[in-house]
Order: structure tokens, then sequence, then C-alpha cells
């Protein structure tokens, strides 16, 4: 008898705050609104990088030969984000290694393009929680990066809609029970698919629980007959372990997709093949290039400078470029630890730095300089190597 009754203040829990949220939504400025949703067709999208093929509703899309990314425009984007803050979408053929995100500009930055991720899964997302979802677009579409071996994407059903309740509650039901991806924190929280959810799942089941033992702990002490007030322990412990529970559920299935995914990404490869499958292979080739093709096969010694300080990219290049020892720290050379033959790696732009190539010069702020040799340069980075001393200003 107590375990029905938990699942009956749970229940009544439950409907208590959708009903709750639904007056909160309908209370919303933004709510007031009797614009229709916004449908769009094949013909309202455009291939502009990759190559597409129109469905009867919707294209698939497949990334240009030697590149990983297709983009897509939608030819209907003159509203205002404001009025269409719910994004619905049908996706088929998504894979482990595919990522999606929304592009957007709009009259208020007009050179400014602003994006969001989404999920690589059919999924109704809310966008009333991005800051920068708002003025009148002026241009809009989806960005996709997927290996260009991976049978086409299909996209189609995509809507943008006014604000109403039932989005509301499937924006939440997707964020909740979609796909997160795995990062370093994992392993302690439980987050959300879709970026800038309405409402936390930790959140929500907090609330949920509460409100629960709320309503228990009414019924008991005012409502309970007779002058001895019986408290259920199996009741207590089901008010607080069911919501707990579905929340480990939803962390357990995160896991276990993810065991999926990692697989389908790095079983059955060598290590080469492991460090190209990666989501950094872009630092793993530039490094593989630098080591094979120019730098000499003995370790040297080399300063690796960055405008940012020891982020993630600074600090997985030196890794990748062992057994060089690398000085890694600083924007600027220090010219009192230089020596001819040292070799300076400058990762993407460094404020302040320059090269003069005509007296081969490289120079930075406070008048330093030295003579160097610039020996390669690419997306990551560029290289050189320190000449003789003479001419180098201290």
């Amino acid at each position: 008898m107590c375990i029905v009754s938990s699942i009956a203040y749970l229940l009544t829990s439950a409907v208590l705050l959708i009903a709750g949220l639904a007056v909160w939504q309908l209370g919303q400025p933004s709510a007031q609104t009797d614009a229709a949703p916004l449908a769009l067709t094949a013909k309202d999208l455009v291939v502009v990088a990759g190559s597409g093929i129109r469905a009867e509703e919707g294209v698939q899309v497949t990334p240009a030969s030697g590149s990983n990314q297709a983009i897509i425009a939608f030819a209907r984007h003159d509203f205002t984000a404001e009025d269409y803050p719910y994004l619905q979408y049908h996706l088929t053929g998504s894979s482990p290694d595919t990522r999606i995100a929304l592009y957007w500009r709009s009259e208020r930055e007009p050179e400014v393009t602003r994006f969001t991720e989404l999920p690589a899964a059919s999924s109704v997302v809310s966008l009333e929680q991005n800051r920068y979802w708002n003025g009148r677009l002026t241009h809009l579409g989806l960005s996709i990066q997927r290996p260009a071996q991976e049978p086409p994407l299909g996209i189609a059903d995509i809507r943008f809609s006014p604000p109403s309740t039932l989005l509301l509650l499937k924006s939440m039901l997707s964020s909740w029970t979609g796909f997160e991806g795995w990062r370093h924190s994992s392993i302690n929280f439980v987050f959300n698919s879709a970026p800038n959810p309405p409402l936390s799942p930790v959140l929500a089941a907090a609330c949920w629980m509460l409100l629960a033992l709320f309503l228990y702990g009414v019924k008991t002490l005012f409502f309970q007959a007779g002058g001895n007030k019986h408290w259920c322990a199996p009741t207590l412990i089901a008010l607080v372990l069911v919501p707990w529970l579905l929340l480990h559920a939803r962390w357990q299935s995160n896991l276990l997709i993810q065991l999926t995914h990692t697989y389908h990404q790095f079983g059955g490869k060598n290590e080469e093949e492991r460090h190209l499958a990666a989501e950094d292979s872009n630092i793993y080739r530039y490094a593989a290039h630098l080591k094979q093709e120019v730098l000499p096969p003995h370790p040297v010694r080399m300063f690796l400078l960055r405008n940012e300080a020891r982020d993630y990219s600074r600090l997985k290049l030196q890794y990748y470029l062992l057994p060089h020892n690398i000085y890694n720290y600083g924007q600027y050379p220090m010219k009192h630890y230089l020596h001819e033959g040292d070799y300076i790696l400058t990762m993407g732009e460094i404020p302040g730095l320059g090269y003069d190539t005509g007296r081969q010069l490289l120079k930075w702020p406070d008048d330093g300089q030295v003579h160097a040799l610039r020996l390669d340069k690419g997306s990551l980075g560029t290289l050189y190597q320190v000449l003789s001393a003479t001419g180098n200003t201290p």
C-alpha cells in the first residue's frame, strides 16, 4: 500500500509541476503571439558546401571530397528570432562522428556569425535561453561535420515555431533524454544534450522529489485520521529513490551510448589510426608534418609560443612533438635564452609578433628582435630557426 501511495504522490507532483510550468509559460510576454510555425521545405534548403540531393521533404547531404564539412543555407530566414524560439528537425543516417550547429546573423550584429551546437539526432531545441538569438535574421543555416566516407545525412521536417507549452515540454524531454557527449566532468554530473536548456534534469528531479515529499507530509500531518501520525518508511524511501534512480539511468544510458561511439571511433585501429580518428587529429597531423618533413631526426630545443596561456592545443602539440625539448611558455621569445640553431614555433596569431621576410627578422614589442629563418607556415603555426647572433639586439 505504501508503494502505491508513493507512486500517487510522484504522479501528483509531476502533474502540478507541469501545470505550473504551463501557467508560467502562458504568462510570458513572448507567448503572446499569433505567429504560425515556419516550416522549411526541400526548396528552402540550399547546399552551399558539399553535395546534396533533394528528397521529398528535405535533403540528403554529403561533405565535399577532401573535406568533412557541409553547409546548408536556409532560403527562408527573414524573421525576428524572438518570435520563433523553438527549432524542430528530423535526421536520418546520423553517426557518432556527426556534429551539427545552427548558424545565423542578425541585423543587430550584421558582421558576426553566431553558432549553437545541436543534438545530432532528431530533436526539439529551445533557443530562448541563447542570448544571441534575437533581432531580425539575415543569414540562417546548418553547419555539418562528418567523415566524407559516411552515408549521406538526411535532414527533413525543419520547423521554427513560436512559444508553446507543448514545445517547451518536448524540448525539455529531448534535452534530458538525448545523448549529451562525454566530457571530463561527466563522471560526476548529468548535463543536457542541447546547450542552454530550459531546465536542468537535476533541478527538475529535485523539484519533483521535494514537492512529492511536501504533499506526503501535508497529507500525513493534517489529513490523517486519528491523533497518532503514521509515517510509512517505504513511501519516504520511494519518494527519494525514484527520482534519483531516473537520474542515474539517464547518466548510465549516456555512458553506454558513449561506449558505443568510442568503439566506433577507435575500435580495431592501431595507434596511428587512433590518433588520426581523434578530435584533435589536426594537431597530430601538424606535429607529424613538422617531425617528419621539417625538423631534424634528433631532438632539438624549441620555444613554443601562443597568445593564450597553457591551453589544450598548446599542451597537446608539445606532447605530440616529443622527444624534442620544448619550452612551452609565454607569447614572445626570451632573447637571453636563445641560441643559434634553436627553433621557435608560434601557434596562431600573436599580437605584436611579426616577421620581416627580407631581413629575416622576428620582431616583438619592447624592441625585441632576433634573426630567424622561417622554415614552415601552416594553419596551426609557424616554425622559425634562430640564425647567427650577429646583428641581434638585446
